[in-house]
């Protein structure tokens, strides 16, 4: 039997790491970047908007899963003069502060699309993003586009075509990190408005001086509009084509098949043509057609129309890299779903606190900054603690590095942290 004794006198921190994440951040300056990239707040308020903004993000880094779950984090490692979360209601009064109006739209039989777009928030997220990675204004950047629902019973949120009610944000990606984030009502689909979302994101990110050169886009993105578009800003486009009767009839030609492998495992055969994007001006929106098989696995079903073979297709205005190369690189995108993952397990995007789009809209912002900041920290934080590296989950680093037992204790009239561990904390201090 275990015998307890409370002690109610000494407090022992639990999240002691939390005062290691927030000495790097003051030291690479992320706390004006963000202040100096928002409106501001009144001179008489307590939180300035990087207290926020980095209160919110120490929640998550905490474990917290719920925006209330703050005040929790704050009764353990607030310290005057040292940290000092804001409370949950400053953070709901700020997203009311600087939400914007959504952009009702319609599209016949009295179907009404709500888009919130906040540009001012996603500037400051893109130049946050480029702060910590210089490089994305010198080397050519690969986006990726794509809509993820999610699923909330909040005031105004809509049903999707399928998980119930929610939202469906369309967000672009630059590998981990996301860069730009547009609010949309569960009722729009990612296919409606492509373009001008496509638009807003990429003249965003040009505004930044960010530099792109590739796009990789689902099956929405089949839009003649949208790949007329992305030829015409000069940036190359992978879009998974659809099943359509075009593609279709080519099936039923005698398609002289090339072979290939994705792997060692994975054999293709493909067949790459010259092709046309769909529309009606398609003649004017040449591409690259390249379609590919592969065998089903033993005792998977078959299908009534492919039979023995699984068929994909790609549309690509990437003329110098072979088949293979173009296959290869699409399918990579397949980590915008583990984006997604993280974005809404790791970053709270599976609960969103409020009861109306412009105000959640800010809030995915806010946790994509924390989500943005997160993936610079790992880099510092991994040349010291060997089981943390670009790929944690927070779950992990939870594990390994926020939860460290500490105590403030007053010395030579200053506040000295004590930790109980032999990890390497100190190294970062160090680290110029």
């Amino acid at each position: 039997m275990i015998s307890i004794v409370k002690d109610t006198k000494n407090q022992i921190i639990n999240q002691g790491g939390v005062y290691f994440i927030h000495e790097l951040i003051n030291q690479k300056g992320i706390d004006k970047l963000i202040n100096n990239n928002l409106p501001g707040r009144h001179p008489q308020a307590v939180y300035n908007d990087s207290d926020i903004i980095l209160g919110l993000s120490y929640s998550i880094y905490s474990g917290a899963g719920f925006l209330e779950d703050l005040n929790f984090v704050r009764s353990q490692v607030n310290k005057p003069g040292v940290l000092e979360l804001p409370s949950p209601d400053v953070i709901k009064y700020r997203s009311k502060q600087l939400a914007e109006q959504n952009v009702i739209n319609t599209k016949g039989q009295g179907v009404i699309h709500y888009f919130n777009i906040n540009t001012m928030l996603n500037q400051a997220l893109i130049k946050l993003g480029t702060a910590l990675n210089p490089q994305w204004k010198i080397q050519g950047q690969t986006l990726d586009y794509d809509n993820t629902i999610i699923v909330t019973t909040k005031g105004d949120s809509n049903r999707a075509y399928k998980d119930g009610c929610g939202y469906q944000p369309g967000i672009m990606f630059i590998g981990k990190y996301p860069v730009y984030i547009e609010g949309r009502n569960g009722n729009s689909p990612s296919i409606y408005q492509m373009k001008e979302t496509l638009d807003r994101g990429i003249v965003s990110l040009e505004g930044e001086e960010v530099k792109i050169k590739y796009i990789r886009i689902d099956t929405a993105g089949y839009q003649g509009d949208v790949m007329k578009y992305l030829r015409e800003k000069g940036i190359i486009y992978y879009i998974r084509g659809k099943d359509t009767e075009s593609i279709r009839d080519l099936l039923q030609n005698d398609i002289k098949w090339e072979k290939g492998k994705l792997s060692k495992k994975v054999h293709v055969e493909y067949w790459d043509q010259p092709w046309y994007a769909p529309g009606k001006d398609s003649l004017d929106n040449p591409c690259r057609l390249i379609l590919y098989r592969h065998k089903r696995e033993p005792g998977e079903n078959l299908d009534l129309f492919e039979g023995e073979y699984r068929y994909y297709s790609i549309l690509t205005t990437d003329y110098d890299s072979t088949a293979i190369e173009v296959i290869k690189f699409y399918n990579q995108r397949g980590s915008a779903e583990q984006n997604f993952d993280r974005l809404k397990n790791d970053f709270n995007w599976s609960h969103p606190p409020f009861d109306t789009l412009a105000q959640n809209t800010v809030y995915l912002i806010f946790t994509a900054m924390a989500a943005v900041i997160y993936y610079w920290m790992l880099k510092s934080i991994g040349k010291y603690f060997k089981e943390l590296d670009e790929n944690t989950r927070i779950k992990r680093f939870i594990l390994f590095f926020v939860n460290v037992s500490a105590k403030w204790i007053r010395q030579g009239r200053r506040n000295i942290l004590k930790i109980y561990t032999t990890r390497p904390y100190e190294k970062l201090l160090a680290d110029p």
